[in-house]
């Protein structure tokens, strides 16, 4: 079951970096929000969801008081930003 949500929220951060027009080889920085079982998918697989995604960085916010994550596909909040190296 992690492993089908870690695929979901690649699918999701794909579908958001074509959203924000990113170049097919940009690395970005990716935070992740949600529910509990998604936040263990994310801790269990993140390195397939990093290569997967281009992410160098990846963060996990727990409570998204500020709003700032959107929810791509299946209700899964993501925010994809351009990292700089």
């Amino acid at each position: 079951a992690a492993e089908g949500l870690a695929r979901d929220l690649i699918r999701a951060v794909q579908q958001a970096r074509k959203d924000a027009d990113l170049n097919v080889s940009d690395r970005i920085k990716l935070t992740v929000g949600g529910q509990q079982e998604i936040i263990d998918a994310v801790n269990v697989h993140a390195e397939l969801i990093k290569a997967e995604t281009l992410t160098l960085e990846l963060l996990i916010n727990l409570q998204d008081a500020t709003g700032s994550l959107t929810a791509v596909g299946d209700d899964l909040p993501v925010l994809v930003e351009v990292a700089k190296l």
